[in-house]
């Protein structure tokens, strides 16, 4: 819940999160120490006052890892855009950010502790703003114009909520290369988690903008030292599926660094056997090496369930097999 959620019986203008226009933004001193100024807009919260607070389900102990961003399409912005999701009763966002004519509304709709109904099965470990109105077909000047402060805004929103929620706010942008914990869109989880179809916030959204505005916003504060090796942790012992057109399936196989090694021993293979079919000797005395079972490339890199060496059996028979196709003349020079 946004502790600072007004307790009032009707929606009010939150104290303390912004103000009207004219009135002096704040400043907050973040983690790394650099005071950084909090940007200026209204906010008005509508959660137990309106059914779309309603439209909301517990998470049911899932860890929040991901803020996400969305277009509203046609669907307008304001009190059209809550009206329309009250009507259709199916759906809802945590905030929405509004382009207002005399200065921005942010509208808290459903309590950040509960589950919106946003992104189906990425519903529950996420929390989502919506930007009213805009659209995914948008240029990057269309949202220059139209909702340049409502990115920054929601920038700051994401940063608080990161922090309040404990995942790292690093934005994740096209082409989508990491799993959660950050800050992405609604195309992110379709196409990086595979749920559901949709693909705003489009083409052309202002990445380059948002990412600059966390970072203002983060104020220089750094990851701990804890945060680092489990962040590290994660990422060198998650399993890849292939990228090869050939592949049979898109089953995880393989760590980063697996793959690295493999890549580095396809390719030094290639190049040796290559040279040594041209006849080059020091290629030549490379595979005729392995040939006869000899050198560290003839054993495996892992030992048996005794920790004894394993020799690398097909290594060894396949270096047979290049070196009877070798030129005659270069066997002779080694």
């Amino acid at each position: 819940m946004r502790t600072d959620s007004p307790t009032s019986p009707s929606a009010t203008t939150v104290p303390g999160r912004g103000g009207s226009s004219g009135s002096p933004t704040g400043q907050v001193r973040p983690a790394g120490g650099v005071v950084v100024t909090k940007p200026q807009f209204r906010e008005i919260s509508v959660i137990g006052e309106r059914p779309i607070s309603t439209q909301s389900q517990s998470r049911d102990g899932t860890p929040i890892d991901l803020f996400l961003f969305h277009t509203t399409e046609g669907a307008g912005g304001g009190e059209a855009l809550i009206a329309f999701m009250e009507r259709m009763g199916d759906r809802s966002y945590h905030y929405l950010v509004d382009n207002d004519r005399d200065g921005n509304t942010v509208y808290d709709l459903v309590d950040t502790d509960l589950a919106s109904w946003s992104v189906l099965d990425a519903n529950a470990r996420s929390i989502n703003l919506v930007i009213g109105a805009s659209f995914a077909a948008w240029s990057r000047q269309d949202w220059i114009a139209n909702a340049r402060n409502a990115v920054r805004i929601g920038a700051w929103l994401a940063v608080q909520d990161c922090r309040k929620y404990g995942f790292t706010p690093r934005v994740i942008k096209p082409p989508y290369p990491l799993d959660p914990p950050g800050i992405s869109d609604h195309k992110y989880v379709t196409e990086h988690l595979g749920i559901g179809d949709h693909t705003d916030m489009g083409d052309n959204f202002i990445w380059d903008i948002l990412e600059s505005d966390v970072n203002e916003f983060l104020g220089g504060a750094v990851l701990s030292t804890d945060q680092k090796i489990d962040y590290v942790f994660d990422q060198m012992s998650k399993l890849f599926a292939s990228r090869s057109p050939y592949r049979e399936d898109d089953n995880p196989f393989e760590t980063a660094v697996g793959v690295l090694l493999m890549v580095d021993r396809n390719e030094h293979m290639r190049l040796v056997e290559d040279a040594a079919l041209r006849g080059e000797p020091w290629a030549v005395e490379k595979v005729k090496r392995l040939a006869n079972g000899e050198g560290p490339g003839a054993w495996l890199w892992y030992p048996d369930a005794d920790g004894n060496r394993q020799t690398d059996t097909w290594a060894i028979e396949h270096a047979k097999a290049v070196y009877k196709k070798v030129p005659a003349s270069a066997k002779k020079t080694t």
